[in-house]
């Protein structure tokens, strides 16, 4: 009953009431202590401690909260100046309880690295992670992306298509590769093709559905484009969603609606890089 009240307290953001229960719970014989760190770190992370919250989370014991707890702790201390490399160490010396946990970590520490720009070093990252696993799909996804992101197209297309033949029905490798295709303008038949492919694999996927309306856009078939676009973007009001249907507004005459599409989108995303790129293009 405490630690379904501390839950409530947390959900309704009494972090006083919460603390509190939380921090009882850790002087009782709960069978879940781990659960209990790892709540009362997201207490203080929510409201705003987030030094004590990194206290917290590191203080999670290995189990079901354990790699959870190192995400949330890293990515609060890469956010802070120079945190970065004492981020990344802390990652490298967590415990890894077989393969698929130190996959993970070494997706988290990816994820740290992309998120502070650092493409270039994220990728020979990967590419070492991957060596010693080339067969992992999780990797062979994530260094195609670094690859992609970096200007590598031949190395991003040779892991996704490996990644494609160890796992024929993965969606998300055949639309990566088809849309990046389509988005440079290259081989567009065969962008189509892969994509389509995706979109038979997960028909509801708005990410998959834009890409569609892509290359459909890139193929000059506007109307197509759009009813795919539009349907996109009811199931997802994606920025990237908006400004590829407002780049197919724009060509079809439409140009008002294209403008109040995207003046939706920055005002939610203004700082996603696929919306400002189409911004600076139609409206400079």
């Amino acid at each position: 009953i405490l630690y379904s009240v501390a839950m409530l307290s947390l959900q309704e953001k009494d972090f006083d009431a919460a603390r509190r229960h939380f921090a009882r719970l850790l002087e009782l014989p709960f069978p879940d202590p781990g659960a209990v760190r790892f709540f009362l770190a997201r207490t203080e992370e929510e409201a705003g401690n987030s030094r004590k919250a990194v206290e917290y989370y590191l203080q999670v014991p290995d189990g079901a909260h354990y790699l959870s707890a190192r995400q949330r702790a890293t990515k609060m201390m890469a956010s802070e100046e120079g945190g970065l490399a004492a981020a990344r160490a802390l990652l490298q010396a967590s415990n890894a309880r077989g393969a698929t946990e130190k996959t993970i970590l070494v997706l988290i520490e990816a994820q740290l690295l992309r998120e502070a720009d650092l493409h270039d070093e994220n990728l020979e990252f990967l590419r070492a992670a991957l060596k010693s696993q080339p067969e992992n799909q999780e990797l062979l996804y994530e260094t195609a992306m670094a690859a992609e992101k970096t200007g590598h197209l031949a190395e991003m297309e040779t892991h996704l298509k490996t990644l494609i033949r160890l796992q024929p029905d993965n969606a998300h490798a055949y639309n990566a590769l088809g849309y990046s295709l389509a988005d440079r303008n290259l081989r567009l038949s065969e962008a189509y093709a892969l994509i389509r492919k995706a979109s038979v694999l997960a028909p509801q996927d708005p990410y998959i559905m834009d890409s569609l309306g892509w290359v459909l856009y890139r193929q000059g078939q506007y109307q197509q484009a759009l009813t795919t676009l539009t349907a996109a973007y009811t199931l997802k009001e994606d920025p990237e969603i908006a400004a590829h249907m407002g780049e197919v507004l724009w060509q079809l005459g439409l140009q008002e609606d294209a403008r109040t599409l995207w003046q939706k989108a920055a005002v939610s995303a203004p700082d996603n890089a696929t919306l400002k790129a189409t911004l600076k293009k139609f409206q400079p």
